[in-house]
């Protein structure tokens, strides 16, 4: 099976240097059209900016609605979005995080601070790319469980970890609000993108599961849309664009949080615009 590899430098640059080709070809297209001066330029480049930064938001649309699409749901998994498509999943993430993706999973997992022989879960792991990246950290003697709903992304997920020869790997299928685990077993809980996608009392009760399987003293660390994003900062997300009215659709995380008794409760910039990661500590 086809495996997803991070893009290297020389691809950032070759990505970057056709945006700014394509975005150029837009602003002169623009002046040509409007028959207007030099002076112009940088109304033509804010202009050709925005058309462009639609077209690529259309596009992504499009893509989403397909990895949404909703098809027959495993039983046991409850009302909420399923993603489908991992191999196209793969790369939509990639489009996402502009070509960034490996830097910000390494930032999410500095903050969750998975050490050597820890059991890592991530509730919605999708094609497993986080807790593959969390295998450097906890090492063989490490455990790295990962749930979702979606048989196809456990299926991709489990491909990847054969390809990269990562052999502790737990994969089931299933529910965020019925977690297959016994209490206290995991030194850390990671869940990125995932509450969106399902309706406030489904959101609730993920978290309380979370909080079920969390040992003393793990961490929790929780990636999502902020419904304090402003409205600019909105314009400017690829993220926010795609999930349009799931922004502002997550619980309060730190109020929800703090009611099932965790500590330590901060907020840090996710590196992705609307997205905010919230940290949390289990006693």
């Amino acid at each position: 099976m086809t495996q997803t590899h991070e893009l290297s430098p020389n691809t950032h640059g070759h990505t970057r240097r056709i945006a700014l080709l394509v975005l150029g070809g837009l602003a002169l297209a623009v002046l040509l059209h409007v028959d207007a001066g030099w002076w112009t330029a940088p109304l033509a480049i804010l202009a050709a900016g925005a058309l462009l930064h639609l077209v690529v938001g259309g596009a992504l649309l499009l893509v989403g609605a397909v990895l949404l699409r909703r098809r027959g749901r495993p039983e046991g998994v409850p009302r909420g979005q399923l993603i489908r498509w991992p191999r196209l999943y793969d790369g939509f993430v990639r489009v996402l995080s502009r070509g960034r993706e490996s830097r910000l999973r390494a930032r999410w997992l500095e903050l969750a601070a998975p050490q050597p022989g820890e059991v890592v879960l991530d509730v919605g792991c999708g094609t497993g790319t986080l807790l593959l990246a969390a295998a450097e950290r906890v090492g063989e003697e490490g455990t790295l469980r990962g749930i979702d709903g979606a048989p196809e992304m456990i299926e991709r997920a489990r491909a990847k970890a054969r390809a990269r020869g990562v052999t502790n790997m737990e994969l089931a299928v299933g529910s965020a609000d019925r977690l297959p685990y016994p209490d206290a077993s995991c030194d850390v809980v990671l869940c990125t993108l995932v509450l969106h996608h399902l309706p406030p009392d489904l959101q609730r009760a993920a978290l309380a599961e979370m909080r079920r399987v969390a040992r003393p003293g793990a961490r929790a660390v929780i990636v999502d849309l902020s419904p304090r994003t402003g409205l600019l900062q909105r314009l400017g997300s690829l993220v926010a664009l795609v999930h349009g009215d799931a922004v502002g659709r997550v619980i309060e995380l730190e109020a929800a949080l703090r009611s099932l008794g965790a500590r330590e409760i901060t907020v840090h910039d996710s590196g992705m615009g609307a997205l905010a990661a919230t940290r949390a500590r289990f006693p």
